[in-house]
This record gives C-alpha cells, structure tokens and sequence, in this order.
C-alpha cells in the first residue's frame, strides 16, 4: 500500500463511516477465516480461510485504502490498487460522477474512487460532499499556479 507523499498540503479520503465500517467488515472477515480454519480444518477449511482472506483484503482496498492528496506539484490519486500522480497545472476541470470524481487534463483522464456521489445524488443531480470537494480541490490548484 502507497502511503501518503511526504509534501501533501490537503488530502480527501472517503467518508470516514465507510472507513470505519470497511476496518470492521474486514476485521470481521479475518476473524471468520480465522474459525473457519480451525472449527472445519484442512481442505474445505483452507479453501474458506483463502476466500474470506480474499475478500477481506478487496474491502479493505475498497473502502480504507482511497484517497486523494494535494501536493506541492501534483495531484495523487490512490485508488483500490494504482496510484497516479498528475501534475497540478495538467488539471483542467474535476467533475464529480457515480463513484467517483473524473479529474480531465490536457493529456489526463483519471477516475478517483476516493470520493464520489451515491446513486440518488446523481439521479437528482443533487449537489453534495462530492461536488464541494471537487470544487475546493480545483480552487486549490489553481491557487497554487
């Protein structure tokens, strides 16, 4: 896992409820792989040790791990598995969209999964978390050109 660079000025991250149930869904899942192994035993306990292991670290990926950090040159994009880093004068407009915020450049398309807007937020084209923070995050670059 990236951790976080070392001159972030600003960093955005999912909603901290989903942090937080992503740390207990995944502790939950450890633990039952974990009894799993032990109450069933070899094979078919190793097989359910493997896959709940598998999808413990998927939400952990999915809800812990994404973010996105303001730098003094770029813009990083952590998502589940690739990290990105776009130079801040290459951001031309970041929109927010189901799932995520689409961050456009000159020679950059990028989807970052660390904030984003839910289904009925976007079936509404109501404006929320997602649409503030992209905004601040694009004042924010352009404060720093």
């Amino acid at each position: 896992m990236s951790g976080l660079p070392r001159d972030v000025l600003q960093v955005w991250r999912p909603r901290q409820v989903v942090r937080i149930a992503g740390a207990l869904t995944t502790a939950m899942l450890v633990t039952l792989s974990i009894v799993g192994l032990v109450e069933i035993g070899a094979p078919a306990g190793l097989l359910l040790t493997a896959l709940l292991l598998g999808f413990a670290a998927y939400v952990w990926r999915v809800s812990v791990t994404p973010y996105i950090a303001l730098t003094s040159t770029h813009l990083v994009v952590q998502n589940e598995i690739r990290q990105i880093r776009v130079p801040r004068q290459e951001v031309q407009t970041i929109e927010p969209e189901l799932g995520g915020l689409r961050i456009v450049g000159r020679d950059v398309n990028v989807f970052a999964v660390a904030v984003g807007k839910g289904d009925l937020q976007a079936w509404v084209r109501f404006r929320g978390r997602a649409d503030r923070i992209a905004a601040e995050m694009l004042a924010a670059i352009q404060a720093g050109e």
